[in-house]
């Protein structure tokens, strides 16, 4: 009998301690639910914010959106509706009539003295140049050889205009075509070598007012290779094809006057006011390359023409000028 109340007592405190672990182990699950529905709960709170953000989003956007699409597609509308009004408000284009044009010259240099002692000779020995008619300015870019001194002590009458240092080619073309003070300006690279007659074919192109510029035909410094010729493109897959008269291999060369895209930023004529007009070379095209062919396509879309003109020969050594730091 004792024994079987000790078994009996022993039950009591399992069954007792099952109880007590049965009743912990509902707390724990109770409290673990508890805390799922709480995650749950602010992830779901979470994707509302979420979504409710978005959708203002997209709806402050759907005006933006609207008009951005009736723009597009009321493209062609809009601009011959505001074209009118804009017109009054552009700066007008001033010509120079012909018979009062006068001629500035302006050369780039950097570290180019080799070349001067053959371009700036041949300038001032050529038709309307050598009896000083015509101003001569230089553009020195920062150089470090004895450019400037090579011009002050041969060439007294050249307007020397000196960068504190490199600038590239662009910057020094525009800063010395601001300095001109004729409306006439001859653009020429420090390795150009021009013929005695080549500046009056290029300038009697100026009689018709729609002429912005003219280009020359040029041969290498070794009188034989031709270099560049009219030039010639087209807009494929949306970007420009460029190719030149002188790429074509073909002997019967164009020996007539003739539209061009553009006239090479290294051997050109140009009238000032239409430079300034289109705002001269941009200088994203920093240190150099395609200034020439972007304001030749600034000047084509203002109705204004660049022409090639064959009969004006100079001769181009190439990868001079462009030199740069």
């Amino acid at each position: 009998g004792k024994k079987d109340a000790q078994i009996s007592e022993k039950l009591q405190e399992i069954d007792s301690l099952r109880r007590e672990l049965e009743t912990v182990s509902e707390r724990q699950r109770k409290k673990e639910e508890y805390v799922a529905r709480e995650k749950l709960s602010a992830k779901g709170i979470f994707r509302y914010v979420h979504n409710f953000i978005w959708l203002l989003i997209v709806l402050s956007m759907l005006p933006l959106y609207f008009t951005v699409g009736s723009a597009i597609l009321l493209e062609d509308f809009i601009f011959k509706l505001t074209s009118p009004i804009l017109r009054l408000f552009r700066r007008k284009r001033k010509v120079v009539p012909f018979e009062d044009l006068k001629v500035s010259m302006v050369i780039p240099n950097y570290n180019g003295v080799e070349f001067l002692k053959e371009c700036l000779p041949s300038v001032f020995a050529a038709e309307g140049f050598k009896n000083g008619e015509s101003e001569g300015i230089v553009v020195d870019d920062g150089s470090k050889d004895n450019s400037v001194q090579y011009i002050r002590e041969n060439f007294p009458q050249v307007r020397l205009i000196r960068n504190r240092r490199n600038r590239g080619f662009g910057f020094t073309c525009n800063r010395g075509i601001r300095y001109v003070r004729n409306e006439l300006v001859v653009l020429i690279n420090n390795d150009i070598i021009v013929t005695e007659n080549f500046l009056q074919p290029l300038k009697e192109h100026f009689k018709d007012k729609d002429v912005f510029a003219v280009t020359p035909k040029m041969y290498g410094w070794d009188r034989k290779t031709f270099v560049w010729g009219m030039h010639m493109g087209h807009f494929e897959d949306g970007y420009i094809r460029l190719w030149n008269e002188a790429e074509t291999k073909n002997p019967v060369h164009i020996s007539e006057p003739a539209p061009s895209v553009f006239a090479i930023g290294g051997a050109i004529v140009f009238r000032k006011r239409d430079w300034d007009w289109l705002g001269g070379f941009d200088r994203i095209y920093r240190p150099n390359c395609w200034e020439d062919i972007d304001i030749g396509y600034r000047a084509w879309k203002r109705g204004l023409k660049i022409i090639y003109e064959p009969s004006s020969i100079l001769y181009h050594k190439g990868r001079a000028t462009l030199s740069y730091e």
